[in-house]
């Protein structure tokens, strides 16, 4: 007798595990579709994957300078470019609540473009981001470490013994050729 209300407890757990296993056949309006991108979408994902890396490099850029140059106004005018609006945002983003300088150089702009140049650059800054160190605005040269000649002509030196250098020596064969002037150490 026990044997058999096990065997029928048995077959009753397998039933009902059954049914609870059983789908509809043609799927369930409830499951949920997997997620495809459309393309407007993958452009945007695209964009920020080339963007987003470059960004942090220009932003670095611009704060090693410090400089604004004449390609950052409009041509003969004391107005930003968008080039120059964003250059200038992220060195007052970087130097907020900080004394900091700004290298404007006047190239060939007169002294009084100059003048309302560094006005403008003055106003932008107070205007878009109120809450800032002082700012001292000169022209000069731009900032950041820059390479010592030293290291340039050593960098020269060895991508000239690269075998894959452009340059190929008499028969076709690849050999460095010599500097190229005396300035370079060349004959």
């Amino acid at each position: 007798m026990p044997l058999s209300v096990v065997n029928l407890t048995l077959v009753v757990t397998f039933m009902l595990a059954g049914l609870g296993c059983q789908s509809d056949g043609g799927g369930s309006k409830d499951k949920p579709k997997p997620t495809t991108l459309q393309p407007a979408e993958l452009t945007q994902l695209d964009r920020w994957a080339v963007e987003s890396p470059m960004r942090a490099s220009v932003e670095a850029g611009v704060v090693s300078q410090s400089a604004l140059f004449e390609y950052h106004f409009n041509q003969g005018k004391s107005t930003l470019t968008p080039v120059g609006r964003r250059d200038l945002a992220i060195l007052a983003r970087y130097f907020r609540n900080e004394d900091w300088t700004l290298v404007v150089r006047q190239g060939n702009a007169s002294d009084a473009l100059y003048g309302t140049r560094c006005d403008a650059v003055e106003e932008f800054v107070v205007m878009e981001f109120p809450a800032r160190g002082s700012l001292t605005i000169l022209d000069g040269l731009p900032g950041g470490a820059g390479l010592a000649s030293t290291d340039a002509r050593r960098i020269r030196e060895d991508s000239l013994k690269n075998t894959n250098s452009l340059s190929t020596g008499a028969n076709g064969s690849d050999q460095p050729r010599p500097l190229d002037s005396t300035l370079e150490g060349g004959s």
